[in-house]
């Protein structure tokens, strides 16, 4: 099957050029491992704000955007002798190819591969358009019932947090900090209660507490804390009341996530670790500062991460669908791709999402 004629398409244009330029381009033809999808839903992520710098060595112009969620049109032979089939609701990672060859690709995870590419940010075209093209070995199958505005943040924001939460390998019942109640954070104290855990939540956003004041209470964190009045040296009765009963040892928290790039937001997450912790970074300002005597004398454990793969976000977009686990979003419509410029103005409250 042959799609042919032209799309509407975002684009950064230039390096350096924050603002999209709306154009019409050719829809693309899938290679034999790629998969054509005609775009349903498509959200904004902060890290594609951060394309224009040219941090992720982009090669300009690229079209925008890594987070959607579409219907299968067309694919490469490779592709469909693997068994996808046209009209299937499906999501995919940002990752695409990857050398086969390096260390990363033969022993852990090719998504860590120098050559792999990136939609929207490396070497890829990204999802702002009216179609787009994934890799079949980072794409997945939507579950029924989870709609497409709600499935798009999942293919990065949902599958980094739950990563994260399960790299941390905390047992149900301890204490997770998650620092910073964005797209990331909203979802991971969803998700980490989803899973047993005691969630406590950190943001001087108030809106960001508001919303998960409306959850369902199996997903409202166990305490919120607003770092601007809550200081960490008079939490330690109430983080203690959330520990199990018979609980005897070391005050704080077992681990922390950060999900935010505030500088204040990692020292505020190493006052309220307990000692022989962890601290994972999914996100952060790109220079970090803290003293070496908290990790030292601590015996804390610092983790990062990045997105996930693909049985993760498989295992994502299903828990998502199992346990009504949703994003804060605000949704605009597709219009020619002046809803991408609308969801990068910064006005929207909760997660931009574009439905096509």
């Amino acid at each position: 099957m042959t799609i042919d004629g032209f799309m509407r398409a975002a684009i950064w244009a230039n390096q350096g050029d924050i603002s999209i330029t709306l154009t019409s381009l050719p829809i693309p033809k899938p290679s034999p491992t790629q998969i054509l999808i005609k775009v349903k839903a498509a959200s904004l992520c902060h890290t594609d704000t951060m394309v224009p710098s040219g941090i992720f060595e982009t090669d300009f112009p690229i079209i925008a955007g890594h987070e959607s969620v579409g219907e299968v049109l067309d694919m490469g032979e490779e592709a469909r002798k693997e068994g996808w089939k046209v009209g299937e609701r499906v999501g995919a990672l940002l990752n695409s190819g990857g050398c086969g060859n390096c260390g990363e690709c033969r022993y852990h995870n090719k998504r860590y591969c120098p050559e792999a590419s990136m939609l929207g940010l490396k070497g890829e075209n990204g999802v702002f358009a009216e179609y787009t093209l994934v890799d079949k070995d980072w794409t997945v199958r939507i579950p029924d019932g989870l709609s497409y505005e709600q499935a798009a943040p999942l293919t990065c924001a949902g599958v980094t947090i739950y990563s994260a939460i399960q790299k941390l390998d905390l047992a149900p019942g301890e204490l997770l900090l998650i620092s910073g109640l964005g797209g990331l954070g909203s979802l991971g104290v969803q998700i980490a209660k989803a899973k047993g855990l005691k969630v406590i939540g950190a943001d001087v956003n108030q809106h960001a507490h508001d919303y998960l004041l409306t959850l369902p209470q199996k997903f409202k964190p166990d305490l919120l804390l607003n770092p601007k009045y809550d200081k960490a040296q008079d939490l330690s009765l109430k983080t203690g009341a959330l520990r199990n009963e018979g609980y005897d040892s070391f005050d704080g928290v077992d681990a922390a996530i950060i999900c935010t790039d505030s500088p204040s937001a990692m020292p505020y997450a190493l006052s309220l670790l307990r000692p022989h912790s962890k601290l994972l970074l999914s996100a952060g300002p790109m220079d970090l500062h803290f003293s070496l005597l908290d990790f030292v004398f601590k015996d804390i454990t610092v983790l990062g991460t990045l997105n996930g793969n693909r049985d993760q976000l498989k295992e994502t977009v299903e828990l998502c669908a199992q346990e009504g686990i949703k994003s804060n979003i605000s949704i605009e419509r597709w219009d020619e791709g002046k809803g991408v410029e609308r969801i990068m103005s910064g006005h929207a409250r909760g997660k931009g999402v574009v439905k096509m």
